[in-house]
Order: structure tokens, then sequence, then C-alpha cells
């Protein structure tokens, strides 16, 4: 009777012990070519902790330290993969627990339709927003032209502004009357950054518009 007590009493303290539980539950996105870091945490356990990737992988650029479960490094290219991250304790056995997550790396320049082109008699028109996703002050140049059936391109819009580190420019609008055709709308926009020697790139592309012949 008193084994059999003793192992329900060592039963329930096993119960009552805290579970080693990974208690980040997401990432922050990283921005390409900027410095990138972030911890992941964890309750309970019996330190020391070791990290590890069970399944999947980090963008091209970012690392899993083992020891201290830290994400760290500059993403070398703008993407988005998902990643099983694991841990275990020092005790014996060890504890584990492992979370998957969804790790995304930005691209410093995005650009996006407000309002995809749209036709109103024999005029093309619509909006775009530019975000500049990293620290620095851009030379932003952003184009909208309206390309026809034979390759003639036909300006919409055209803005050179200075685009300061985490924002979006308001609105952009582009529009233009154009001779009838079957036009493909681009929207380009190129960002400069001469003190670190960077040139970045974002495009759309809309379309086919179809311009009645008057």
């Amino acid at each position: 009777m008193k084994r059999w007590l003793m192992l329900a009493v060592l039963c329930a303290a096993a119960q009552a012990e805290p579970r080693l539980e990974i208690t980040t539950t997401t990432l922050e996105p990283c921005v390409v070519d900027q410095p990138c870091f972030q911890r992941l945490q964890a309750t309970a356990g019996t330190a020391p902790l070791t990290w590890r990737l069970v399944r999947g992988s980090l963008p091209p650029g970012l690392q899993l330290d083992p020891n201290t479960g830290s994400i760290s490094g500059s993403a070398a290219s703008a993407a988005e993969y998902e990643v099983t991250i694991g841990v275990s304790d020092s005790s014996k056995p060890p504890q584990e627990d492992s979370r998957t997550f969804t790790s995304k790396s930005l691209p410093v320049l995005t650009l996006d339709w407000k309002e995809p082109p749209s036709l109103q008699g024999t005029t093309i028109s619509g909006s775009v927003t530019v975000s500049n996703n990293g620290p620095d002050i851009v030379d932003l140049t952003v184009i909208i032209v309206a390309v026809n059936e034979i390759g003639k391109a036909f300006a919409l819009g055209y803005q050179h502004p200075k685009l300061a580190g985490t924002t979006t420019l308001q609105e952009i609008p582009f529009g233009s009357q154009l001779p009838g055709g079957r036009y493909t709308v681009r929207a380009d926009a190129i960002a400069e950054l001469p003190a670190k020697n960077k040139i970045y790139r974002a495009a759309r592309e809309a379309g086919p518009v179809q311009v009645p012949v008057q």
C-alpha cells in the first residue's frame, strides 16, 4: 500500500511539474538587406535549452542560434517560408516542444495598385501606392505607361519624390486619353540609395484594356 501511495504521489508531482513550452507565437518579418534579430522564448524546462530547425527553413541569410534561440542575419531576398522550430531542455530524459511559424522577408520597395487601371471613354486611369520598408530615405521614381499591341508606349503618370524610411507614399494617380487599341498598363518604381550603392525595383502589370476607336 505504501509503495502504491508513493507512486501516486510521484505521478501527481510529475503531472504538476510545468512542461517545456515555446511561448513565441509569431515571427516578425525581416526586410531585405537590413540587420534582423529576434529571440524565441520558452517557459519551464531545465537549462540550458537547445534550439533546432525541425522542418523547413528560414529565408536565405537568416540563421537560428541553437544555444540562444535567436534568429539573426540579413535576408538576401524577399521570401515566405514555413518552418518548424523545436526546443529541448537538459533534463533526463529531455523535455521537448516544437511550433510551426511563417517566416517572411519583405522587399525594401513594394508597389501596389490602389485603383487598378480602368477605362472611362477613351481614358485609362487609376492609382498606385509605393512603400519603403527599409529605414533609409530613398530617391524614388515612379513611371506608369500603357503599351499597345504593336509595342508603342504612352505615359500615364510620373513622379520623382523622396520617400522616407518605413513609410507608404500617398496615392499616386495616373491617367491619359489614348487612341484606340489594346493596352497593357505597367507601373514601375525605382528606389535609389546612393550612400549604400543600392537600387531597388518593384513593378505591377495589368490589362489588357481595350480603348475603343473613335
